[in-house]
């Protein structure tokens, strides 16, 4: 067995219109998961087709599942399916002089069945998180795994920047960072005025990959916003300001990159 790191949704088939979405984990954002690499145990292989542009299209999948315990084992001689186990309630598996045995998984259930002179066991029991939420350390360390987790999204953030050698350079920390602008606005109130942000090459490389990044402006005029940006026509375009198309107070859709 191995423990691998895995997302916590998965989908149940690349076939949009057939697309479920998987809750596999409660809590943590990082899920890790037993996944079996012995390859003495028996791979299981399922396909499933449909029709797609007049020819038909089958996705097949193969696992290998862990089917140990003799069904004989339990007092009823059968293995009840509970819905909260994704097990099998059994499946045939070859003995060595050939022949189908009915064994049930080895897997952990929430109970097992009626086992003789022993009853049922309870072998599985719910974790319950520690409720953390909207205190200052959770919200620091929150803010500093996903700030260890994208360095170079980050990176304007660090007093040093993460893997560059320091230098007596006074420019050395406005290197990879964009200074962009928002449109003069003379809307009254507030009043004339612009706003300012930040991005570093890394979120522009990303905008011209067509992922939407959010900023937030410099305060000024006792505001700010709140920008969703996107890439149009060479040109980072703001397409929501506030969660609204256009800025209350008058800016422009697009910003203007003002050199260091």
């Amino acid at each position: 067995m191995s423990l691998r790191s895995t997302k916590r949704r998965c989908q149940t088939s690349s076939y949009v219109k057939n697309s479920i979405v998987i809750h596999r984990g409660f809590y943590d954002a990082n899920l890790f998961v037993a996944q079996t690499t012995q390859p003495k145990v028996a791979p299981m292989s399922t396909s499933k087709c449909h029709k797609e542009n007049r020819r038909q299209v089958c996705n097949h999948w193969t696992a290998r599942f862990y089917y140990h315990t003799p069904v004989a084992f339990y007092s009823s001689g059968k293995v009840e399916k509970d819905p909260a186990d994704t097990a099998k309630a059994g499946a045939g598996v070859l003995d060595k002089n050939g022949q189908i045995r009915m064994m049930s998984s080895s897997g952990i259930r929430i109970r097992t069945p009626e086992i003789e002179g022993v009853g049922v066991v309870r072998t599985r029991y719910p974790i319950m998180p520690v409720h953390g939420e909207g205190s200052p350390v959770w919200k620091e360390l929150n803010a500093l795994k996903e700030m260890s987790m994208h360095m170079n999204r980050y990176a304007s953030l660090y007093e040093e920047r993460p893997g560059q050698m320091t230098s007596n350079d006074s420019n050395s920390d406005l290197d990879g960072i964009v200074h962009y602008q928002l449109s003069l606005t003379y809307m009254d109130p507030p009043g004339e005025h612009s706003h300012d942000f930040f991005l570093n090459k890394e979120e522009v490389d990303e905008l011209k990959r067509g992922v939407h990044i959010m900023v937030t402006t410099s305060l000024d005029l006792g505001h700010e916003h709140e920008l969703e940006l996107v890439y149009r026509h060479n040109r980072v375009k703001i397409l929501r300001c506030d969660k609204l198309s256009a800025c209350w107070d008058g800016h422009g859709n697009f910003a203007k990159e003002v050199q260091f």
